[in-house]
């Protein structure tokens, strides 16, 4: 089942997804759409969780990816 972004913020830059209860879930973060870096696991609480990063940007462009565990 894919992840479901409910809400973005731009500074710092954010979203909030909604999680599944007893799921992990990993953020990863790219500048080239090759080479994906793990930003943060979150563990999941039923509803929808914010992820912030709070890193100072390592590219120009980031992409982001949420990948579930289980």
């Amino acid at each position: 089942k894919p992840v479901r972004i409910v809400g973005y913020v731009m500074e710092p830059f954010g979203f909030s997804f909604d999680t599944g209860k007893d799921k992990s879930y990993t953020v990863e973060a790219t500048g080239d759409l090759l080479k994906w870096n793990r930003v943060e696991t979150i563990q999941g609480t039923g509803s929808a969780v914010q992820f912030t990063d709070t890193r100072k940007a390592l590219f120009e462009k980031q992409y982001y990816r949420v990948k579930t565990q289980q």
